[in-house]
């Protein structure tokens, strides 16, 4: 894992540490999920999953592989970010799937 510096990690639950970049001053909710594999039609695959800087996690929400998260992200609450979903900088995301709401 590439963590950034002043990381607040309040117990994420990161699956493949090695695919995994997180960017400064992120904030990483109590159960959230970074996930970089899954299992689809029997074939197993795995993506990088990139998270910029100041970035928040929020709890319980779940970030797919191949996800590129820029800067000044939000993921609101239980919300799910799917594979190789490109979430520009300074939006918000919310829901399942999750969708940018500005």
């Amino acid at each position: 894992m590439k963590p950034g510096k002043r990381v607040f990690d309040d117990g994420p639950w990161i699956v493949e540490k090695s695919v995994t970049e997180i960017g400064d001053d992120c904030t990483l909710g109590e159960c959230c999920v970074i996930q970089g594999h899954s299992l689809e039609d029997g074939l197993f695959k795995s993506d990088r999953i990139h998270i910029g800087n100041r970035c928040t996690v929020a709890s319980r929400a779940v970030i797919h592989l191949g996800a590129v998260i820029e800067d000044d992200v939000t993921v609101d609450t239980d919300s799910l970010v799917l594979k190789g979903t490109q979430a520009p900088a300074g939006s918000l995301w919310r829901g399942n799937p999750a969708d940018q709401v500005w």
